[in-house]
């Protein structure tokens, strides 16, 4: 029976219950029955054929692991998703005391936390020693699944049974696959006890993520003033450079964040910095469009003569009327003011 689940046979299936009497629940050496071999390599057709001849949907094996939390563990998503439509245990715990959503949190089974956030399974749902799935990916170094649980609200304050919450078990510099690290993902989401919590245990403040940005590169680039304040009272390199030469400067002027650009020239940020493609802060907000920044930055000095690699300056960039109109009457004020000279 094994055999024939591991070989996705549905008609062997048959043939070994109808002609054969084999015992449908029948178990190995580990506890499992065809279903969790079936569920553990992402057998489809027999995981199908098994639940269509009452295979039990949530017999646990010798360590209480039941078909979803084998299927959990080795992210077959099309089997999770099966076993869900025919009504699987949800919140079963193995002997661990983990549901199927702390395995798939556990291995970094990022589609398959969704599929069972999606069914509505309880995103603060507690194994033997209190910790959440959130606990867990942290403990782990998974995430992306930390992001996700995030993005969903999962509860950052919780404490399991150690009184631990899931920072403190977090491994500090773990990187998902974009080398992004749990600073990375804290600036990006807001937290800032979060932020504060992670530099105080040692987080790596100047750590680069595959683009080579910095936290303060992707506080910058969603606009958390707060955030952006606390990396640069901690040290922070206000003028780091990410892959494509952009300070996080060039990073606010692009996405518009008057504050955080304010901010950043207030701690020395170097206002004509220029990237790979030797554009300006002032160049990028030009070609963005974003008047505010123009201003900010031409205010504190910006060259708006400056050439960026094609030998354009920031005007030539404006295709936004009302720059275009801004930029015009500076050059006319401009020569007002050396005719009056």
């Amino acid at each position: 029976m094994h055999h024939a689940a591991f070989d996705n046979d549905p008609k062997l299936i048959k043939f070994l219950l109808n002609e054969l009497k084999f015992n449908i629940n029948i178990i190995n050496e580990e506890g499992n029955t065809p279903l969790h071999v079936a569920a553990r390599y992402g057998r489809l057709d027999a995981v199908k054929g098994l639940l269509s001849r009452r295979a039990n949907i949530d017999a646990r094996n010798n360590v209480n692991n039941t078909p979803l939390h084998i299927a959990a563990r080795y992210g077959q998503l099309d089997v999770v998703k099966e076993l869900l439509d025919k009504k699987a245990k949800i919140y079963t715990g193995n002997k661990a005391g983990n549901a199927p959503l702390h395995v798939a949190a556990r291995y970094g089974q990022l589609d398959v936390v969704k599929e069972l956030l999606d069914k509505k399974v309880k995103i603060n749902t507690e194994n033997g020693i209190g910790s959440t799935p959130l606990h867990v990916a942290a403990r782990y170094g998974q995430l992306d699944v930390v992001k996700e649980l995030l993005t969903r609200r999962a509860n950052i304050d919780d404490e399991n049974k150690k009184g631990n919450t899931p920072l403190y078990v977090a491994d500090i510099n773990a990187k998902n696959n974009n080398n992004s690290t749990a600073l990375h993902v804290a600036a990006r989401y807001g937290h800032l006890n979060i932020v504060r919590e992670l530099l105080d245990k040692k987080a790596k403040i100047y750590a680069k993520n595959t683009v080579g940005n910095t936290p303060l590169h992707v506080a910058a680039r969603y606009g958390h003033l707060n955030i952006v304040r606390e990396f640069l009272k901690r040290g922070a390199k206000t003028n780091a450079e990410n892959k494509k030469s952009d300070t996080p400067l060039h990073v606010a002027a692009r996405h518009d964040y008057l504050d955080v650009i304010k901010e950043l020239l207030n701690k020395w940020a170097k206002i004509n910095a220029k990237n790979s493609i030797g554009d300006t802060p002032l160049h990028v907000a030009a070609r963005h469009g974003h008047l505010n920044i123009v201003r900010e930055l031409l205010k504190r000095g910006a060259n708006m003569y400056a050439e960026n690699n094609d030998d354009l300056v920031p005007f030539e960039l404006v295709n936004n009327a009302e720059v275009v109109n801004f930029f015009l009457d500076l050059k006319s004020d401009r020569v007002l003011q050396q005719q009056a000279e």
